[in-house]
C-alpha cells in the first residue's frame, strides 16, 4: 500500500510541475491567435456600426490586460492613452442608450487600435501565469463592480 501512495504522490508531484512549467511559458500559437482575433473583430465591427454590448465589453476588458501588462512591466502605455479609450467607451454606452447602435467613432477606434495591437503582441510572448494574474485581477474588478451596482440600486430603491 506504502508504494502505491507514493506512486501517486509522484505522479502529482509530476502533475504540479508541468504545470508550473507551462505558467511560464507563452500561449500556443493557435490560442493566442484566436484570441486576439476576437478583440480585432470587435474593433471592427464597432468601426462599422455593427458591433454590440458584448463588443464594447471586450474592448474594455482589453484596455484593462493591457493596462495590467504595463503595471508587470511587459508594454507600455500612457495614462492619456488609457483616459482616451475609457472615454470611447463612455461616449459608446451613451450612443448606445440614445439609438440603441452601438459604435465607435474615429477618435475611438483611433484610441483602441493601440491597446487591440498590444493585446494581440502580448498574447504571443506573455507567459500563462502573468495572463493568469492579469485576468484574474480583470475578475476582481468586474466583482468590485457589480458589488457596488447592487448597492448604488439598493440605495436607489430605498430612496424610493
Amino acid at each position: 500500500m506504502a508504494k502505491k501512495n507514493h506512486r501517486i504522490l509522484r505522479n502529482v508531484r509530476s502533475a504540479q510541475a508541468q504545470h508550473s512549467k507551462a505558467r511560464l511559458l507563452p500561449l500556443p500559437p493557435a490560442a493566442s491567435s484566436s484570441t486576439a482575433l476576437r478583440a480585432h473583430i470587435a474593433l471592427d465591427l464597432l468601426r462599422r456600426g455593427k458591433g454590440s454590448a458584448s463588443c464594447i465589453r471586450l474592448l474594455a476588458d482589453v484596455m484593462c490586460l493591457v493596462a495590467y501588462m504595463v503595471e508587470l512591466g511587459y508594454c507600455i502605455t500612457t495614462q492619456e492613452q488609457i483616459d482616451d479609450a475609457d472615454g470611447s467607451v463612455a461616449r459608446s454606452f451613451d450612443w448606445a442608450e440614445r439609438t440603441g447602435e452601438w459604435c465607435l467613432d474615429e477618435r475611438g477606434v483611433a484610441a483602441f487600435a493601440p491597446f487591440v495591437t498590444a493585446y494581440d503582441k502580448l498574447l504571443q510572448y506573455v507567459p500563462v501565469g502573468a495572463l493568469v494574474t492579469a485576468y484574474d485581477a480583470l475578475d476582481r474588478i468586474r466583482a468590485r463592480a457589480a458589488v457596488l451596482k447592487n448597492a448604488a440600486a439598493v440605495a436607489a430603491r430605498a430612496v424610493t
